[in-house]
């Protein structure tokens, strides 16, 4: 296997050079360099490709410049690159994005979130063994995750009694000015 690996890279580097020469800055060739250097570990120059390509509005090269910041720790980015895919895209694509949305929640610890997109990408994908394992793995966090912290007296309700405390205020004439609207980071 590491032996195709190097007779094939003088050949990729040669194709390249050529696509270059020839036909000047295409995205894909910006994508194809950016692929190989994120083979070999090289995030800095992979990223410089996809960004160098992502003129173009593909959602291909949206696609690799998610997986790139991603890996590169940018996980606000590649998560966001990740949801602008459209949902027209050609259904491999939008597999391999539903199982890349699910693999940044569990690394971060929303393994619900992550049982859905690893769900997604089965519906797009059945037989995708890497997406089945992935679901299981999620769903086992999930039931082994320890229940959310009960509200601290006086502290804000759960969503059953938070639903009914806002009927009963709402069927109330307001009795308080309203407060002022929040600015804070978070708010809606």
């Amino acid at each position: 296997m590491a032996r195709y690996v190097l007779s094939t890279a003088p050949a990729l580097l040669l194709v390249l050079l050529l696509l270059l020469v020839a036909g000047g800055r295409q995205p894909h060739v910006a994508v194809l360099e950016g692929n190989y250097d994120f083979a070999r570990g090289d995030l800095v120059r992979a990223l410089r490709h996809y960004r160098d390509a992502a003129h173009a509005g593909s959602p291909v090269v949206a696609y690799n410049l998610a997986n790139a910041e991603l890996a590169w720790g940018e996980s606000d980015a590649g998560l966001e690159l990740l949801r602008s895919i459209p949902a027209d895209a050609p259904p491999d694509l939008r597999r391999r994005v539903a199982f890349n949305l699910g693999h940044a929640h569990y690394r971060a610890g929303r393994y619900r979130e992550a049982a859905r997109h690893f769900r997604d990408a089965l519906v797009l994908g059945p037989e995708w063994a890497d997406a089945r394992i992935n679901l299981e793995l999620a769903l086992r966090r999930m039931r082994a995750a320890p229940p959310p912290p009960a509200p601290a007296p006086g502290g804000p309700p759960d969503d059953a009694a938070g639903s009914e405390l806002l009927e009963r205020l709402r069927a109330q004439p307001a009795a308080a000015p309203a407060l002022p609207a929040g600015g804070g980071a978070g708010g809606y």
